[in-house]
């Protein structure tokens, strides 16, 4: 499960997968584990992207902080 609601009906992310801003551009983030652990879901996330025409890079991150809003 990528994501949840939790108890006060917020929504709850995986640590594989999260959003965060990144030089003020909103993105979401992968961890490699992901292609590890749950390839049909990272395949089906990177094959999203690319139909909708959404950039994709590798990035090292030092923490996830997640987007506001």
């Amino acid at each position: 499960m990528l994501s949840t609601f939790g108890r006060d009906q917020r929504i709850r992310y995986s640590p594989l997968l999260y959003p965060m801003t990144v030089n003020g551009v909103k993105c979401i983030s992968l961890d490699p584990e992901l292609q590890q652990t749950h390839p049909e879901i990272y395949a089906y996330i990177l094959q999203w992207a690319e139909n909708n025409r959404l950039s994709v890079i590798e990035m090292e991150i030092d923490e996830p902080k997640a987007a506001n809003g």
